[in-house]
């Protein structure tokens, strides 16, 4: 009797089953990184402190969130996600090339300048309830207070620019890394209402701040 012998086939591996990863970047990358992050302080810190400002002067500040959301607890530690953006800030030094961080920066400026609008057309004031953090973390919110406005809310900055930053990371990353991007984003949003720095109709303008941008100006 003959043996029977049935050979293996090999499948291909596509392209997108291939785990990709950050790469070191190169010196003309660091170049367009540097423009994307002075461009960036050089929008944002006026509109948002001349936002705040102005908003204070007039007085003008409503509330723009739900009686129920008073009684969300807070959450201190949660804080650390909260902070964790501003690493989010170096990903496209190691995801992206030369002519995405330039279109990168079209983007944070086209949502600060949207998002300024807004926070003078419809400026909001937090509606939480003061409450005392005990322990050395107390400091780390002492310093968040002192330095951050309490009417620029509606959209969501810090939201807005998680989602710009970490959804176009999760796209040029392998499963496993994406997957934690998108963990990192929503653990990320949910902490600004944890921590009482921002409500959930906060969220869903960062949210969809970020969306209109991406589609207005995209990276490829």
């Amino acid at each position: 009797m003959a043996a029977c012998q049935i050979k293996k086939q090999r499948t291909p591996m596509v392209a997108s089953q291939v785990e990709t990863f950050p790469s070191w970047p190169g010196a003309g990358r660091w170049v367009a990184y540097l423009k994307f992050l002075g461009l960036f302080c050089v929008t944002f810190f006026p509109v948002y402190i001349l936002c705040g400002q102005l908003t204070a002067w007039s007085g003008r500040a409503t509330v723009l969130h739900l009686d129920w959301e008073r009684s969300i607890p807070l959450m201190p530690q949660m804080i650390w996600f909260y902070l964790s953006l501003y690493s989010v800030f170096l990903l496209p030094l190691f995801h992206f090339d030369e002519t995405r961080l330039t279109r990168l920066s079209r983007q944070s400026t086209l949502t600060i300048l949207v998002a300024g609008l807004v926070f003078l057309v419809l400026p909001a004031r937090i509606g939480f309830p003061a409450s005392e953090i005990d322990g050395q973390i107390a400091i780390v919110f002492k310093v968040l207070h002192s330095l951050d406005s309490p009417y620029n809310l509606v959209p969501s900055l810090h939201v807005a620019f998680a989602v710009l930053l970490l959804q176009a990371c999760r796209e040029t990353a392998g499963r496993l890394l994406a997957m934690v991007y998108m963990i990192w984003l929503a653990l990320l949003a949910a902490s600004t209402v944890l921590v009482h720095q921002h409500h959930i109709l906060d969220v869903l303008g960062g949210v969809l701040l970020a969306v209109a941008v991406r589609r207005a100006v995209p990276l490829k």
